[in-house]
């Protein structure tokens, strides 16, 4: 895995951008009650800051939608709960998928009874 910092001198970001491909899963989140591990769906990152990540995903996930993204290894898994502050269709490759923008919010633990 490669991973390469992108600057440009018109990028408005409060944080850099890393162009990364790293293993993202993501839940609809209602601010609650933890996703349960059949709910999680792969996404395709893009970009990952300290502030935030967009990822490309089949399915159309509304803005302002909250999330569960789980990053890593299922044995060892990092979830965060992020806010989706943009989605729109685009192109990725040769088909056509949503491209989804989140805005981290904080680490969460999963109840290992769940």
């Amino acid at each position: 895995m490669a991973l390469q910092i992108e600057s440009d001198s018109h990028d408005r970001r409060a944080s850099g951008r890393v162009a990364s491909l790293v293993g993202l899963w993501f839940a609809v989140y209602d601010g609650e009650n933890f996703p349960h591990s059949d709910e999680f769906r792969p996404g395709e990152t893009r970009n990952l800051t300290a502030l935030g990540v967009s990822f490309f995903v089949e399915m159309e996930i509304q803005t302002k939608q909250k999330l569960v993204l789980r990053f890593g290894s299922e044995e060892q898994p990092i979830y965060v709960s992020a806010d989706v502050v943009h989605s729109q269709l685009d192109r990725w490759g040769r088909r056509e998928q949503y491209f989804v923008g989140c805005q981290f919010r904080k680490r969460l633990e999963k109840d290992a009874s769940k």
